[in-house]
This record gives structure tokens, C-alpha cells and sequence, in this order.
């Protein structure tokens, strides 16, 4: 499962303006809520800058499909706590400091259940079968 957050800047002109030194501070509903072993130095995020001064920061991943089946209903509040802790990290120890936290956006979940399987079609086959030469 995968967070998309949305931070905005000082001088991005969308919401409310920041101080160059600002850091949010993490609800205490994050605080309250047990991350597992997961640690915000070990996030790998993909963030991209926006002509307004907006950046949108993907968390890859924040929950691991397999934590996601385990945790189940609580998974979407262990997401988000751990958003909150790694924006925590962004601010304090990458200097994000100025911009603030604006939106998280609902969970993606990529991960689902492993298939495996005996064969699968591919293009060939399906031309195969179409000109009457199929194994089917």
C-alpha cells in the first residue's frame, strides 16, 4: 500500500503560508498508534514539484502487501501514522522544513494475493486459436 501526500510551501500561494523554519507537529492520534518495526530512513519516495510550488510525495512503499493482509482493518491507521512520522523525518532531517502537510490522499493498494499458474495465454496463442491452429 502506497500514500500519496500533498506539502505545500512557503511561497507556493496555495493555502495557508509557512514560516521558512516551520515543522509540523505529528497528531497525537499518529503517536498513538503502534508502526511495527517500519522506520521513515528506509522510505523510498518518488515526489514531484508543481509549477505552483506544491510537491506531491508517494510514499513507495508504506505498508508492504503482506503487513497490509496482517494489520487488516487497522491497516489504513498505521498508513497514515506512518505518514505522519515520515513527513516528521522529511521536515526535520531532509530540510522540508517550510513546508507543511496539506492533504493525504486514500490509500493505493497495488499488493493483492499471488496467483500462481500452470501456463498463460500469450499473443501467439491467441492468433493461433484465431486462424484455427489452437491447442484449445
Amino acid at each position: 500500500m502506497s500514500r500519496i501526500v500533498l506539502i505545500t510551501g512557503a511561497s507556493s500561494g496555495y493555502g495557508k503560508a509557512t514560516a521558512q523554519n516551520h515543522i509540523d507537529e505529528i497528531p497525537p492520534e499518529a503517536l498513538n498508534v503502534d508502526v511495527g518495526d517500519w522506520s521513515p530512513n528506509t522510505v523510498i519516495s518518488a515526489m514531484v514539484k508543481y509549477p505552483n510550488g506544491d510537491v506531491n510525495v508517494n510514499m513507495l512503499p508504506t505498508i508492504q502487501g503482506k503487513e497490509f493482509f496482517t494489520y487488516g482493518a487497522r491497516a489504513d491507521d498505521i498508513g497514515r501514522a506512518r505518514v505522519y512520522r515520515y513527513w516528521h523525518y522529511l521536515q526535520t532531517e531532509r530540510n522540508f522544513e517550510g513546508y507543511t502537510l496539506k492533504h493525504i490522499f486514500n490509500a493505493g493498494i497495488r499488493e493483492s494475493y499471488r496467483f500462481t499458474y500452470r501456463s498463460f495465454i500469450c499473443p501467439s496463442d491467441k492468433n493461433h486459436a484465431l486462424n484455427g491452429r489452437g491447442r484449445w
